[in-house]
């Protein structure tokens, strides 16, 4: 299956890792209603018996357990906040291999200690008894109950979690608190010496989940689990043509893979397809991402060049064109933020075809354009080192990039790769620009987007996601054991701090849309090019059909099957 930890809720990192956890498997604190537009990223309860009690000052929140929720076999016992406070452990516990623990730790009093083995527990989280669990927030987080809503932080039973101490053990042996369960859960037992993967997931080949006998309907809210069927089957199958075939006789009902380019060509062609093609809001950006520390793009005025010239139509039709998305003109996705920066292009040209004469302008500002003539003609803006990916359409995409560039006087040296993201995030990250990069987000805040991406104390080993280097400071450099940057390098550190601690939804709305618009213009880490939909197929028989605003995918919670097709 393509998921990247084998389905160890601590750290699987895929959308649909986080579609099976939170859609069928596990029951965080607070979840989502799995369904499409504003209604779907609005956080209830769910393992919470009802919103939490929240201090005056937005530091303090108490959470109180629902009756009656247990865990599936093999262990057979009710959920405590024990096991919530022991998630977050694992969640500290470097060992664990957690993907995105930054959420917490960065908000949570006591992670940071508890991480470095200089606190045996975390003193920002109490269980004062099992029905109870207490968090004491590092400043003020108005997006904390979305945090404690992802997969990572919903329940573990220490008594099997904690039998594995790497990443990607436990997702073959999870217990269930969901309505679902991996098949032959039952026999997966108790001693940690003993146990045994459940028979329902092999890896890279087949899933399969079951009814848990434990989980109570009455204990769960309808408007987040429908829970139709009484067994899912996944299987992996690499030949497209395969999937599409199988789907469109109806011996497949659903296909986590988005479409290529002749599916969506036949699907959008033919009228007894069109109805089975989804286009979905994606949450997600496609993106260049320009190095900060690297010449010639430790000149602001190279980077916003560089916007002004590249053609974005020609980039968005390499794609596949308008039922991919629309161009993209700053970072964050429009729908993430209510459409209050729909019109706003910093870098506007005629059909986002680019602008050499704006390019050439600002060129000329720069050092690296020693005669001002709108053309770097520096040794920097030689055989600039350009990573891609090898696979389409990052091929086709290559020329027009290079061509783009070459209007301002930068040549690329293009190296096209299988595994990108090995080489891009890799520190000391020497690579000056790459276009391989898209974000979804992680959750529904622009937190999870600009949090993770533009964060200085972000930049880590060993999978660096900040590429541009904003915010690198020269001791946080001496602390990596990289190169300093020979140019301060400008940060938007205190601004996420200070939309991050903002609580109310509509202020802090406004603060992201402040520093999107600092970034794109006083920044200039990125040429963001597709705000990109989710293409679904389904069969037929899928009806109702419903998507999940939270995960990106299918909503496994609501659809369902009727084979009268």
């Amino acid at each position: 299956m393509p998921f990247d930890r084998n389905l160890d809720p601590t750290s699987e990192y895929t959308s649909l890792g986080f579609a099976l956890f939170s859609n069928l498997l596990l029951r965080p604190l607070m979840n989502y209603r799995h369904v499409a537009g504003e209604r779907g990223i609005e956080v209830v309860p769910d393992l919470a018996a009802e919103m939490p009690d929240i201090s005056d000052d937005g530091l303090t929140y108490e959470f109180t357990i629902r009756d009656g929720v247990r865990f599936g076999p093999p262990l057979d016992r009710d959920v405590t906040a024990y096991d919530v406070a022991y998630a977050f452990e694992r969640l500290a516990t470097p060992e664990a291999g957690a993907r995105y623990g930054f959420y917490f730790s960065s908000a949570i009093v006591g992670m940071t200690e508890f991480s470095e083995g200089t606190s045996d527990s975390i003193s920002g989280i109490e269980t004062p008894d099992q029905d109870t669990i207490i968090f004491h927030l590092r400043q003020p987080t108005g997006d904390f109950m979305k945090r404690v809503a992802m997969p990572a932080a919903a329940p573990l039973p220490e008594e099997i979690a904690g039998c594995f101490d790497g990443p990607a053990g436990y997702g073959r042996h999870l217990v269930a608190t969901g309505p679902y369960m991996l098949q032959g859960s039952e026999h997966i037992g108790t001693d940690c010496t003993e146990l045994e993967p459940a028979r329902g997931f092999v890896p890279e080949r087949r899933l399969t989940l079951v009814r848990n006998p434990n989980y109570d309907r009455a204990t769960d809210d309808p408007s987040i689990r429908s829970a139709r069927f009484a067994r899912y089957e996944m299987t992996v199958e690499e030949d497209s043509d395969e999937i599409y075939r199988r789907i469109e006789a109806g011996k497949v009902d659903i296909t986590s893979g988005g479409p290529g380019l002749d599916e969506i060509r036949r699907y959008t062609s033919r009228r007894s397809l069109r109805d089975n093609l989804h286009v979905e809001s994606g949450d997600r950006i496609w993106y260049m991402s320009m190095n900060l520390t690297e010449p010639p793009f430790d000149d602001i005025n190279v980077r916003r060049a560089a916007n002004h010239i590249m053609d974005k139509d020609f980039l968005v039709r390499t794609w596949g064109g308008d039922i991919l998305g629309e161009v993209a003109t700053h970072i964050l996705p429009d729908d993430m933020l209510g459409g209050a920066l729909e019109s706003f292009d910093p870098y506007a040209s005629r059909n986002h075809a680019g602008d050499v004469a704006a390019a050439r302008r600002a060129m000329a500002k720069s050092s690296y354009d020693r005669d001002a003539d709108g053309i770097c003609d520096a040794a920097a803006c030689k055989d600039v080192l350009h990573v891609t990916r090898s696979s389409p359409p990052w091929p086709a995409m290559s020329g027009i990039i290079g061509s783009s560039f070459a209007k301002i006087g930068i040549a690329l040296e293009t190296r096209a790769e299988h595994d990108a993201y090995s080489v891009i995030q890799k520190l000391p990250n020497n690579v000056p620009i790459t276009s391989a990069p898209g974000w979804v987000k992680d959750y529904p805040d622009p937190f999870s987007f600009i949090g993770f991406l533009f964060d200085g104390r972000n930049i880590r080993r060993p999978a660096n996601t900040n590429y541009a280097m904003v915010g690198l400071t020269r001791e946080h450099a001496a602390e990596l054991d990289i190169d300093a940057p020979a140019r301060p390098v400008p940060s938007v550190d205190a601004a996420i701090d200070r939309c991050v601690a903002t609580l109310d939804d509509q202020a802090r709305t406004d603060c992201w849309a402040d520093l999107d618009r600092m970034l794109m213009t006083e920044v200039v880490p990125w040429i963001p090019y597709l705000d990109a939909n989710k293409l679904i197929v389904t069969s037929d028989a899928v009806t109702p059909y419903e998507f999940d605003q939270f995960s990106g995918e299918i909503s496994f919670a609501h659809i369902g099957i009727d084979r009268s097709f």
